[in-house]
């Protein structure tokens, strides 16, 4: 082969000289693309590798009383995690892991062989431990940083307050019934990272700007709820009870001061206890009211004119045949002719069934509506319950006697304590609520009348001769400071076994105290207690211990919205209704008062309340001076505090 002339290999010198040129001029202009030109795609593309979110569980709002204490809150952890393709030496990596998150190496060992991108190793591990493992660099081993839901009250409301699980999602209770409102201030959140995905410590961290997270308030006071358990423990030890319920409510607003029951659970430890220590008895289990229900039937036939406070009903002397069935007192010896009002402080079964039969089917049907029993409260909790309103064929001549003494229909406890609320406002069923309006200009009630209220007042009257009477079923009740009105019940449980149970009752006292003017309804309920089971001997000792301790902490709590903001309440005295003539009044100047207090004034004594708007009273019609009959229609509009001054 003949050799390559001078000119030949200057011309291929050249091709490969050029070849260079042009190599490194397209890599040149690619760094340029790269690394100056901008690049919206490119960017994106960093951003998403280098500002990338973690696996972290989300940060959630602290869960607060009606005075700002905490019950729920989250605080900082650390959790542990793998990219198993990034590790380098797995029996090195396991072992390492073996001394410092406990177990075996086998088992990290199973977890590095995963073939999944990304593997939970253990979840909030102490600070301790997470800074031990970050000081073993393991390559392929991270920290994450999360948020952990802490209850610092322990038990305090647990089934109120519910739980959540180890990614903060709610479970039960407020916690899930408000689970988007609770994570829904929670910031973005990440760190830089590295080329091999590690936290970046050298830069600025990527940290979306902190806003302010007050929380979500309930209209529980933490005080009155710890007192409450505590009686509902000492019941359980008095009467060995299977179970025991406590509610307190305010009359006028329906805001749920303390709900309780035992047995209970650790809402930060859910998963050491059984599943049926976690459910709410209180909203979501059925039981047969018993004779708490005949407070409703007789104030039904107040209200329709059927009967009178003083109207002689036939008790039979104890004993009543009806069909196939003989009906007996309960725990009396039995009566002939005795009032109405004797009729439920004694609490007759016979007396009620002639009252449910005077009533008829449809009446009682309607009167179980009418107050609430067959429909849910609406309650801010998630899983309520209810029974649905009977069919016509339910109603047999049997069915409607033993509905008349609060047996063979079924309510939730909630049900049957609200239902209670009108005999304490005045005559207004309110919806029972758990959460606090975080504007304090705004107080919303959902209220309706379903009494006069020359009923409520007689009904009143009635049961507070239950606590105070001769003969009062609800004697143990009673205070020596203020007077007390309410009810017994005490009903025979039914299993669809075996039917009714002989031994087995639920018993129950349900009242509202002072009863000249009523701050709270207390409702107190206990399953199965094994010595005693008259609910006048085990129940009422427990309302009059709730009612002695919890007075004293509402001084000046019934008239207003507490919250961590601070208390609004009237500097003057509150106006009062005034008489011009027998069944007249003069109307007083409510302006500037909130909404539960012109409920207190006016609604014990008329009918046709028209209530707009939220807040501060601004306009009121008639004007203050004004004659006003039972007859009379009060219109009432409120506004916020700061607009209070605009319109008028």
């Amino acid at each position: 082969m003949a050799p390559l002339g001078e000119k030949t290999i200057r011309v291929r010198a050249g091709f490969v000289y050029m070849g260079y040129i042009c190599f490194l001029s397209l890599v040149g202009a690619r760094l340029v693309q790269l690394q100056i030109a901008p690049n919206a795609a490119l960017r994106n593309l960093a951003e998403k590798q280098l500002h990338r979110t973690g696996k972290n569980a989300p940060y959630r709002l602290p869960i607060l009383d009606r005075n700002g204490e905490e019950l729920a809150i989250s605080v900082p952890a650390s959790s542990v995690f793998v990219r198993p393709r990034m590790v380098r030496n797995r029996k090195r990596t396991a072992r390492t892991l073996a001394s410092l998150l406990g177990g075996s190496a086998e088992k990290w060992m199973k977890k590095l062989k995963s073939d999944k991108p990304f593997v939970w190793l253990y979840r909030q591990v102490t600070p301790e431990t997470a800074k031990k493992v970050a000081q073993k660099n393991l390559p392929g081993v991270f920290i994450e940083a999360e948020a952990r839901r802490v209850y610092p009250n322990g038990e305090l409301a647990a089934h109120v307050l519910g739980f959540t699980d180890i990614d903060g999602n709610g479970i039960s209770g407020i916690e899930m019934r408000l689970n988007e409102d609770l994570l829904a201030a929670a910031p973005p959140k990440g760190l830089l990272r590295d080329g091999r995905g590690k936290p970046s410590y050298v830069g600025r961290q990527v940290l979306a700007e902190q806003t302010e997270r007050k929380g979500i308030y309930l209209t529980i006071d933490r005080r009155i709820q710890n007192l409450l358990e505590e009686e509902l423990e000492r019941s359980m030890e008095e009467t060995h009870a299977q179970a025991a319920l406590g509610i307190v409510l305010h009359p006028t607003t329906g805001e749920v001061l303390a709900m309780a029951q035992r047995p209970t659970f650790d809402p930060g430890f859910a998963n050491r206890f059984p599943v049926e220590a976690l459910a709410n008895r209180i909203t979501g289990h059925l039981l047969e009211p018993g004779s708490t229900l005949k407070v409703l039937f007789a104030a039904q036939a107040l209200e329709l004119g059927l009967l009178k406070k003083d109207s002689l009903i036939n008790c039979e002397g104890g004993k009543f045949r009806l069909a196939d069935k003989t009906f007996s007192e309960a725990h009396t010896q039995g009566f002939n002719s005795i009032s109405l009002e004797k009729v439920i402080r004694v609490s007759s079964n016979i007396g009620a069934i002639k009252v449910a039969q005077l009533l008829g089917s449809q009446g009682v049907a309607s009167t179980l509506d009418k107050f609430g029993i067959t429909s849910r409260t609406g309650i801010d909790l998630p899983g309520e319950t209810t029974s649905a309103s009977k069919p016509d064929k339910f109603w047999t001549p049997i069915h409607l006697a033993t509905v008349g003494f609060g047996q063979g229909i079924s309510a939730t406890p909630l049900q049957v304590v609200s239902s209670f609320l009108p005999f304490a406002n005045g005559g207004y069923l309110v919806r029972p609520r758990l959460v606090l309006e975080r504007d304090l200009d705004t107080e919303k009630v959902s209220l309706k009348r379903v009494l006069s209220p020359k009923t409520a007042a007689t009904m009143r009257d009635i049961l507070v001769g239950v606590t105070e009477e001769k003969g009062g079923t609800g004697l143990k009740a009673k205070l020596a400071s203020v007077r007390v009105a309410g009810k017994t019940g005490t009903a025979q449980k039914y299993e669809k076994e075996g039917g009714y149970q002989s031994g087995k009752y639920y018993s129950s006292f349900i009242g509202f105290l002072p009863a000249d003017r009523p701050e709270m309804v207390v409702g107190i309920m206990l399953d199965e207690p094994s010595k005693e089971f008259y609910a006048g001997e085990v129940a009422a000792p427990v309302f009059r211990r709730v009612g002695e301790r919890t007075l004293p902490l509402l001084k000046g709590l019934p008239g207003q919205t507490a919250t961590a903001f601070g208390n609004f309440a009237p500097s003057a005295p509150l106006p009062q209704l005034s008489h011009a003539t027998e069944g007249e009044w003069l109307m007083p100047d409510l302006r500037g008062v909130s909404v539960r207090d012109a409920i207190r004034i006016l609604g014990p004594h008329f009918d046709r309340i028209r209530l707009t708007g939220t807040g501060y009273l601004a306009e009121q019609e008639p004007a203050a001076g004004a004659p006003l009959t039972p007859q009379s229609t009060v219109r009432l509009e409120f506004r916020p505090a700061g607009g209070l001054n605009s319109g008028s």
